[in-house]
């Protein structure tokens, strides 16, 4: 066999060991989900079950059945909603079955494939690194689709990282605006509270449960900006999350009148940057997919220059 009809038994391989780790993983998830749903279905079973054998005791209910030649009735309605559980638990434990049958497929063919992606790697960068130094126009194109695979791999790499980061980003401002909506509701149940301590009271109370509020939230506006600027790209347009001086401000203290208006633009300020990184992350997801497809394209495209090779 040569190296090129090795590329391409490997590139297969490779592909499909690549189809069924995927499938694998999926698989262990379903397996334990119906795990779960069988032992529920068994049990609900086992207990209609005891309630049929019940009827055969001399309980009172049953004597009560009994005197009033409700039993027939009673059995037949007992047994039937026991046949029924019992016909979920055996579709389930069915369901369990296959689940397991396709896993264990899986695994024996993945044992057979055994380390057919390593070894593709390898020939493939061997015979890159031939193609290349031996130049000329096969070098040329060689180059050219490696620098394509390179770009599209880094380019669907740092898009994933900036989806994880954003995703947090997301997280944290959502946590940041339950803050801020607490510190504003609080201190309008107290405003409208009735205290001896009249309008002057009532302000105190209200600032001081703003202030106790916000202090618990204070630290989190730091790893805020922090992710924002992590967050930010040339595929992103935050103009305002860097410095982010509403909220920043009112966490520093939201004192005297102004205080739940000032809560109030910060809360304005954390639903922007919400709607905002959500319409950020939602052009992500649809172009890393792209960025990844386009590498994988590229690589096909330079399996099939390599193989034409001719020695």
């Amino acid at each position: 066999m040569t190296n090129q009809e090795k590329l391409v038994l490997l590139a297969g391989q490779s592909e499909r060991k690549a189809e069924l780790t995927a499938r694998r993983a999926t698989l262990i998830e379903q397996k334990q989900s119906a795990s779960l749903y069988a032992e529920s279905r068994k049990t609900v079973w086992q207990k209609e079950t005891a309630d049929v054998d019940k009827l055969e005791g001399k309980s009172l209910p049953n004597l009560l059945y009994i005197v009033t030649r409700q039993m027939a009735k009673k059995r037949i309605s007992e047994t039937a909603e026991a046949d029924a559980a019992r016909a979920e638990y055996e579709t389930a434990r069915a369901h369990l079955d296959e689940l397991s049958s396709e896993l264990a497929d899986i695994e024996t063919e993945l044992r057979r494939l055994g380390n057919c992606d390593k070894d593709f790697e390898a020939l493939l960068s061997e015979m890159t690194d031939q193609a290349l130094r031996r130049g000329g126009a096969l070098g040329d194109a060689v180059s050219e689709i490696t620098d394509r695979i390179r770009r599209n791999t880094d380019e669907a790499a740092r898009l994933l990282d900036l989806r994880l980061i954003g995703e947090r980003l997301l997280d944290k401002s959502q946590e940041i605006g339950e803050v801020l909506q607490y510190a504003r509701d609080y201190s309008r149940h107290i405003s409208n509270t009735g205290t001896r301590s009249g309008p002057m009271g009532r302000a105190v109370l209200r600032n001081m449960a703003i202030s106790e509020t916000l202090d618990k939230g204070r630290d989190q506006v730091s790893v805020l900006v922090a992710l924002a600027q992590c967050f930010q790209s040339d595929l992103i347009d935050l103009p305002s999350i860097g410095q982010m001086q509403i909220t920043q401000n009112t966490f520093k203290g939201a004192h005297g009148e102004s205080s739940e208006t000032r809560l109030e633009l910060a809360i304005a300020e954390m639903d922007e940057v919400c709607r905002t990184v959500l319409r950020s992350l939602e052009k992500i997801k649809r172009i890393q997919p792209l960025r990844a497809d386009a590498a994988d394209r590229a690589k096909r495209e330079l399996i099939e220059t390599l193989a034409q090779i001719q020695r």
